[in-house]
């Protein structure tokens, strides 16, 4: 119980850096962005998203296996809500993956002059 316990912490830890990394990128001071910087930190916000997923999933898994060691009631309603979470963010960074492509397609139509964009 130990070891799965340090494992979902790990992930939280592994999530709270990649914020970081998300929130540093956005506080570098510059006049302009340019797409690169962008897209970098889209990266970045899809890696969080990933890591937030991961945590909620192991949370959940060790929250399921370890029930019996919890003395309160109403368990499955937060393992029920718990998912439902996880299968949202899921959407939510598969969504944040196509229009970061999308973003990136049109620059490079953009780059080359390719009518219409």
């Amino acid at each position: 119980m130990l070891q799965a316990h340090g494992s979902y912490k790990r992930r939280g830890d592994n999530m709270a850096a990649a914020r970081a990394a998300l929130i540093a990128a956005w506080e570098l001071k510059e006049k302009e962005f340019n797409l690169e910087d962008h897209v970098r930190r889209a990266d970045l916000a899809v890696v969080w998203g990933d890591k937030s997923v991961e945590t909620a999933q192991a949370r959940l898994d060790f929250l399921k296996i370890y029930r019996n060691a919890f003395e309160f009631t109403g368990i499955d309603g937060h393992t029920e809500a718990g998912e439902a979470a996880i299968n949202s963010g899921r959407a939510a960074v598969v969504k944040a993956k196509k229009d970061q492509e999308k973003i990136w397609r049109k620059h490079q139509l953009e780059y080359i002059g390719v009518a219409g964009y």
